[in-house]
């Protein structure tokens, strides 16, 4: 049993963890739309979002005049959901609490399980999913955990765009983010 449980915790252990600097890179503001189809529905929002660290940010969702219709607090791996006056419509968690980071093109700060370097990209494992890299330390693709579906997102950056396509079992989402201050694309 001793033996089995120091091979976990050296496999858990032996990958430290990924670095980038991140000066300037906080905060990450930008400009989004999103469409998409959620339980067989089209959908389509534009809003702006916020990101202050790795693990905090906000994520304003507008309506028809440009009225905030939700408001999205992200901190610590929760998500709280919010309506227009405030209100806590829904709450969930989320396994990679710095998901916001790999948002603004910053690989996580936890230890990873293994890196496998294959041409220009970076793969690594970590507990919560897999995240692929490019050459400059930015996203390419990452896989979350979450239930029996897992959620998949592909970065296609171009400049100060960056493309997100997001997919979570039959749902399917088009992302783009318009940067406008911070961040690690180019």
């Amino acid at each position: 049993m001793k033996r089995i449980l120091i091979v976990i915790l050296v496999f858990i252990a032996g990958c430290a963890t990924l670095t980038v600097p991140e000066q300037e890179g906080y905060p990450f503001r930008a400009e989004f739309n999103l469409e998409g189809v959620t339980d067989g529905k089209e959908i389509s929002f534009n809003g702006a979002i916020l990101i202050t660290s790795a693990t905090h940010g906000i994520i304003e969702v507008y309506g028809p005049g440009g009225l905030a219709l939700y408001v999205i607090k992200i901190h610590d791996g929760a998500i709280d959901i919010l309506d227009t006056w405030g209100r806590t419509l829904n709450t969930y968690t989320i396994p990679c609490k710095d998901l916001l980071g790999i948002i603004a093109g910053f690989p996580p700060h936890g230890r990873c399980i293994f890196r496998k370097i294959c041409g220009d990209s970076i793969t690594v494992r970590y507990l919560w999913g897999k995240l692929t890299l490019d050459k400059d330390m930015l996203p390419i693709s990452l896989l979350l955990k979450r239930d029996e579906y897992p959620v998949e997102v592909m970065f296609n950056p171009a400049g100060k765009m960056i493309r997100l396509m997001v997919s979570h079992h039959y749902d399917r989402f088009d992302v783009e983010l318009f940067g406008k201050e911070g961040g690690r694309w180019r």
